[in-house]
């Protein structure tokens, strides 16, 4: 079985997703990974274009938001103290954690409305 590749800002979209994104493709990859996870919560940090990247209506011929996107994975591997390559477990970061580390990562992410509201 291949693990799931998952980039490192990802885990954040992914932990406050709500059914909503880019595309209806976009959503319901989403939610594939967002099973998958629930299965096998550990997954594989990418370095580059993951699985959820295959559904982006921006990645058609590479990342329309390259330097943010790149900016926003550097910043999660420090926050998640996790390298390209290892192996890092979605369900060991809670909602609340990760809201605090959100602020500063994607604050100019237009989905941050999502993410930053408080349960």
């Amino acid at each position: 079985m291949t693990r799931l590749l998952l980039r490192p800002h990802h885990v954040f979209c992914l932990k406050f997703f709500e059914g909503m994104g880019y595309s209806e493709d976009f959503v319901k990859g989403a939610e594939k990974i967002l099973g998958e996870l629930k299965k096998d919560p550990v997954f594989t940090v990418a370095e580059k274009d993951d699985q959820l990247c295959e559904n982006c209506p921006h990645a058609r011929g590479g990342c329309d938001f390259k330097e943010k996107v790149l900016r926003y994975d550097a910043l999660a591997v420090k926050a998640l103290g996790v390298s390209p390559g290892e192996s890092f477990n979605f369900d060991s970061l809670g909602k609340e954690t990760a809201k605090q580390m959100i602020q500063n990562i994607c604050a100019d992410c237009e989905w941050y409305g999502i993410c930053s509201v408080t349960e």
